[in-house]
């Protein structure tokens, strides 16, 4: 058996003759170009879980999801108490338990950030009456820098503090979902969504967990492997001669800031896993450096590439198979 998951950024999916920003209101010939073209994409997609991101109405991307012919599915949207982008989970299996996270643990808390910039979801998914795995659907804090009300928008230091104070909410942020991975492992784990930075950046490498101390000892070492994940992404560039990932494209810079993390549960070096990583793939033929070249994005295209990746799951023959390695 084999089963597919996904990430989406549908790059502010709203009704039509709603502002949802100052400079940002869809007519309705642009709205049904914007279903259209997601359309497109989430049937080229074609992952059995996705993880959405930028979703402002339900309703936006409910009628997605059905146009694009996703039946039968599960849908889950995170809450938010006013008109903000949010996240999705789609999943053609059946959600076995689910939660909308908003707030930070205790310990991730500070004075200035309680919360999560984006509620994210943590769901419980049968893939199949013997597994089960839980999927975590996130976006974390953009680089945009976060500024005070009368910080002057244009004064360098001021900009420097908010983009510090943007990397230190997103910190918290993979800081408080490693904990929740750590609460949910020894079960597999999938993590999937808009990171907003590349798989080796600090805030990513959080949330896959730290690599052993020097000092450890042998089962010490044992423990933080199998409680560690890794990107799907760079996982397939070891078994590549060049790797051509990249999900988003900005001043000339090409970088994979989609990411989906696997649990030590499908590593290949891991002779009791459950399943293997089989391909990944990247949608982003659409993706232009448009600032770069001086020309704006149309309004119904995604900024971001769909990530894919194809997981093949071992029974119980196979499983036994690997253990004797």
């Amino acid at each position: 058996m084999h089963f597919t998951v996904g990430t989406f950024n549908l790059r502010n999916l709203a009704l039509p003759n709603i502002q949802v920003y100052k400079d940002l209101m869809y007519s309705p010939q642009e709205y049904e170009a914007k279903i259209m073209w997601s359309m497109t994409q989430l049937t080229k997609l074609d992952a059995d879980i996705v993880a959405f991101q930028e979703a402002f109405h339900d309703e936006a991307l409910e009628e997605l999801i059905s146009r694009a012919g996703y039946k039968p599915s599960q849908l889950i949207i995170s809450k938010t108490d006013q008109l903000e982008p949010k996240v999705g989970l789609l999943s053609r299996f059946p959600i076995k338990s689910q939660r909308c996270l908003s707030t930070l643990p205790k310990e991730c808390q500070t004075e200035e950030f309680q919360h999560f910039r984006r509620p994210l979801i943590h769901a419980e998914i049968e893939l199949s009456t013997e597994q089960s795995l839980h999927i975590f659907a996130i976006h974390l804090k953009s680089k945009q820098p976060l500024m005070s009300p009368d910080a002057n928008p244009l004064d360098s230091i001021s900009i420097s503090k908010g983009i510090s104070k943007s990397l230190q909410l997103r910190a918290l942020e993979a800081t408080a979902i490693r904990s929740f991975i750590l609460d949910v492992l020894p079960d597999p784990v999938i993590v999937l969504g808009d990171f907003n930075d590349i798989s080796q950046s600090v805030t990513t490498q959080i949330i896959c967990g730290p690599k052993a101390p020097y000092q450890s000892s042998p089962l010490q070492r044992h423990q933080f492997i199998q409680e560690r994940l890794f990107p799907v992404c760079d996982a397939a560039a070891l078994k590549r001669y060049t790797n051509a990932h990249y999900t988003y494209a900005y001043n000339g810079w090409h970088e994979n800031i989609d990411q989906i993390l696997l649990s030590n549960h499908f590593a290949d070096n891991n002779p009791r896993a459950i399943g293997r990583l089989h391909y990944t793939h990247v949608f982003n033929d659409h993706l232009i450096d448009h600032s770069f070249y001086n020309v704006d994005m149309p309004k119904h295209i995604s900024d971001h590439g769909q990530l894919m990746a194809k997981i093949n799951l071992l029974n119980a023959e196979q499983q036994k198979s690997s253990n004797s390695i």
